[in-house]
């Protein structure tokens, strides 16, 4: 059995996909969840009090469908009706979503609205994805005598305040929809026991599977993992009867490839304030192992977030350590004599397989002809570019949403950026460009139109059926397949490979061949 306490059902306007009650029941069936904890989407995005309402009618027709109800404090209005009608329409628990509806906890809207919503006694659900604010939720609902609180949609980012929460507060609980690191779910469960971990997706906004990989992949026993998976929410809920009927299951790892893959995109030492079993050479040669990784390629953080010189010599030292490890060399246009030395170095040492160039430690401007001075050098030298994106598409967001945060997380690129590498496949058409974590929209558009252009679709928020949409508008060709380990787990990105449902041609191509065509790699597997 398998229980999701993180759904949504409702509407989207900014991107070309469905998010309503049909596409949650597929991803259900696909995914075999048998119930959903579920937000309307209406509710955070339009009117809590209607938003609710609708959400009550779905669930009287489907009983897979476990109503949650938002509430809204700035509504301070409506906020009794709000609360009246989630007791009688039999809600499973009262939300509130601090960053799509974000209230400031000091506010005496906040706290009326927290001690009314309290005062039920139902469990409590905080989506919130703030650092520091985690924490004051959990102190404030510790003193109004709160039994259960689940911190929802919290980022990986925030990891380690969530495994000193669980220690400190044993009514706190968390749910993994964003817990993307490797071996993060096991972290967590040895901080709190097993019994306080919620499985989550944020289906159908998120597919479900990267969710579920998460789980299966940990080192837990199968009665630790049925716990998370099902009978937690269900004691979380109070239906502890229900929970003590459901048998330890083990899940099994679904999207393990079965050729083995070429990874475009590890870093040494990326984000070690991220709680994480995999940190160093070793751990990542030991994850590549685990999921049929045959290379994965690896930069060293160092040299584009701190010393470039520095970090390329460590990249080299590890590269000869590891043997699964081809190496890449990290260049920046602000250093384009040194830069140009770690060309050559690139050119002329066949274990490294691309350049990375990381924008977003440059801050050049992209309409730079700094930008084109370097990507000449890379082109002289025939060698191919792997860009480490930035994350989310702030052009599409708002000042608002920007600074306080905002349900949707989306890919995408500016147009000063879409421009630049216009103008590159111009000048360069023959210079593979793979774009870490793929841009979106954007992305989409480049693969479509320039020659050069590349997608790396991993990411620690995809979007629903990411690696199908590209594979269908630009071509198996155009995809690669990334990591970004040490940050990202295999286990995540092989649940949204698993949702695209490759055929055999796909799947070689997506996981190895594209990879070694474009990189001028042995197609023939090592044994």
């Amino acid at each position: 059995m398998i229980v999701d306490s993180f759904t949504v059902a409702g509407g989207c306007q900014n991107r070309p996909i469905q998010l309503g009650i049909d596409q949650l029941r597929s991803a259900m069936d696909k995914n075999g969840v048998d119930l959903a904890m579920t937000f309307s989407l209406r509710a955070i995005q339009a009117e809590a009090l209607l938003g609710n309402e609708y959400l009550y009618a779905l669930a009287k027709e489907d009983p897979r469908i476990l109503p949650v109800a938002v509430v809204d404090p700035h509504n301070f209005q409506y906020l009794d009706s709000v609360i009246e009608s989630a007791v009688a329409n039999k809600a499973v628990a009262l939300a509130f979503h601090m960053t799509a509806l974000p209230c400031p906890l000091n506010s005496i809207l906040f706290r009326r609205s927290l001690k009314r919503a309290a005062a039920t006694n139902k469990p409590l659900i905080f989506v919130d994805n703030v650092a520091g604010r985690l924490t004051q939720l959990a102190e404030m609902t510790r003193d109004l005598g709160c039994k259960k609180v689940l911190l929802a949609g919290a980022s990986y980012h925030h990891g380690a305040e969530m495994l000193a929460l669980l220690e400190e507060f044993g009514h706190i609980y968390v749910e993994t929809s964003w817990q993307v690191s490797p071996g993060i779910v096991g972290l967590l469960a040895g901080a709190a026991g097993s019994d306080r971990i919620l499985f989550g997706s944020m289906a159908p906004m998120r597919p479900m599977r990267p969710a579920l990989n998460m789980v299966a992949e940990a080192e837990l026993s199968d009665s630790q993992k049925t716990d998370i998976l099902a009978r937690n929410a269900l004691r979380f809920l109070g239906r502890e009867e229900h929970a003590a009927r459901v048998a330890d299951e083990a899940p099994q790892l679904m999207g393990m490839p079965q050729v083995p893959a070429i990874d475009v995109h590890c870093h040494f030492r990326v984000t070690p304030q991220v709680p994480s079993t995999c940190l160093g050479g070793a751990a990542i040669q030991k994850e590549l192992e685990r999921f049929n990784i045959e290379s994965a390629i690896v930069s060293a953080s160092v040299a584009y977030k701190d010393d470039m010189n520095l970090g390329n010599e460590e990249m080299l030292q590890g590269i000869k350590t590891f043997e699964h490890m081809l190496g890449s060399i990290v260049v920046n246009p602000h250093h384009l004599e040194d830069s140009i030395k770690w060309l050559d170095v690139a050119a002329s040492d066949r274990r490294i397989a691309h350049v990375t160039i990381n924008p977003g430690t440059t801050y050049e401007q992209y309409s730079s002809p700094a930008w084109l001075r370097l990507f000449a050098e890379v082109a002289a030298r025939d060698l191919a570019v792997f860009w480490n994106t930035g994350g989310q598409d702030l052009a599409r967001r708002n000042a608002h949403a920007t600074v306080s945060g905002h349900l949707w997380k989306l890919r995408g690129a500016p147009p000063d950026k879409v421009d630049l590498f216009k103008r590159v496949d111009e000048l360069f058409p023959d210079m593979p460009i793979i774009l870490g974590h793929g841009y979106g929209q954007e992305g989409l558009q480049l693969a479509k139109t320039c020659k050069s252009i590349y997608l790396d679709l991993c990411s620690t928020y995809p979007e629903q059926n990411v690696y199908r949409r590209a594979i269908d508008e630009v071509g198996a060709h155009r995809v690669v397949f990334g990591t970004d380990l040490e940050m990202i787990s295999p286990a995540f990105v092989l649940g949204s490979v698993w949702e695209a449902d490759l055929d055999e041609r796909e799947q070689r191509m997506i996981l190895r061949e594209n990879a070694c065509d474009i990189l001028k790699l042995p197609r023939q597997a090592r044994r």
